[in-house]
């Protein structure tokens, strides 16, 4: 298994360190800076005979390097700084993406592409258009990390232990997220039946802010979005067929069509191999369909 990371700075290295320690595949960093590529490739060699890895990692800044790849992972972009939002890096990432489209469509004609950039619902809308793949083989992070970072608050404020606790994310990977109420749950126990409803809308509304309060702190997200890169990544390499949240083109599920959103779904090896669709609340679908008006408008901006 090939598997190419576009984009080696802080992301983007972090996931394939991790792609490393569980061994899914032979590794091409490539990054337009090839010095600093070549540094996190020889950074990952040396503790690679601490986490048994067995593969080869490659330095690249031609994207001739990804040929063949199995499956791309595209980080590169401008990150979000602090006092941003997703939708302020629009202009100058979609510049930078619309290029390694190119090179993909070029170099990797049978990849599946994984998209971190952001804002990476619009990313994705992008990247499907500019390669012109079939769909489940372009997909999007977004409403996982966004779900871990909900299981995190809820387990916070319950005391209970993370893997007590069950929560489901869908929509845009912003501030118009939709955390699902149905699918919180603590220990088997619907979440509403442990907290009030002001205290859950609280957590709600924190789930949206906490990256911003992240990013404010120690200027990057980083780890979440690198485990939750390499959760992907790994349903799809191992053919695992987990059922996760992913950013993908809707074709009439939720009743929307021709855009970019997180959704539920199964990943293999062939990529998205089937949408879930959770039973939302009629205020949860009109969520959605607000989510898909707003997004098919910023889209026509770039």
């Amino acid at each position: 298994m090939k598997i190419s990371v576009i984009g080696t700075g802080n992301l983007g290295s972090e996931i394939a360190f991790i792609l490393a320690q569980k061994g899914l595949g032979d590794i091409v960093l490539l990054d337009i800076n090839k010095e600093l590529a070549e540094g996190h490739q020889m950074d990952i060699e040396h503790a690679s005979s601490g986490i048994s890895y067995g593969g080869t990692v490659t330095s690249a800044s031609s994207s001739e390097e990804i040929a063949e790849s199995d499956l791309v992972i595209v980080t590169a972009g401008v990150p979000r700084q602090p006092g941003m939002s997703r939708e302020d890096l629009l202009a100058g990432n979609a510049a930078i993406l619309k290029s390694i489209c190119v090179d993909i469509k070029k170099n990797a004609p049978d990849s599946i592409v994984l998209v971190t950039t952001n804002p990476s619902d619009l990313m994705l809308m992008l990247a499907l258009q500019e390669t012109g793949f079939p769909s489940k083989r372009v997909l999007g992070l977004g409403n996982l990390l966004d779900s871990y970072r909900l299981r995190s608050l809820i387990s916070t404020e319950t005391g209970k232990n993370l893997n007590e606790v069950e929560a489901i994310i869908l929509g845009q990977h912003g501030d118009r997220m939709l955390p699902v109420l149905s699918s919180c749950k603590v220990s088997g126990k619907p979440l509403s039946d442990i907290l009030d409803a002001d205290k859950i809308g609280e957590i709600f509304e924190r789930t949206k802010s906490v990256a911003s309060e992240l990013i404010s702190k120690k200027g990057a997200t980083v780890f979440g979005p690198a485990v939750a890169t390499v959760e992907l990544a790994e349903s799809i390499v191992k053919d695992l067929k987990k059922e996760l949240p992913v950013i993908t083109l809707l074709n009439g599920e939720y009743g929307l069509s021709e855009v970019c959103m997180g959704v539920t779904g199964i990943l293999g090896k062939s990529g998205l191999e089937s949408i879930s669709e959770l039973d939302l609340s009629d205020s949860e679908k009109k969520t959605l369909q607000e989510t898909s008006d707003f997004l098919k408008n910023k889209f026509s901006e770039i």
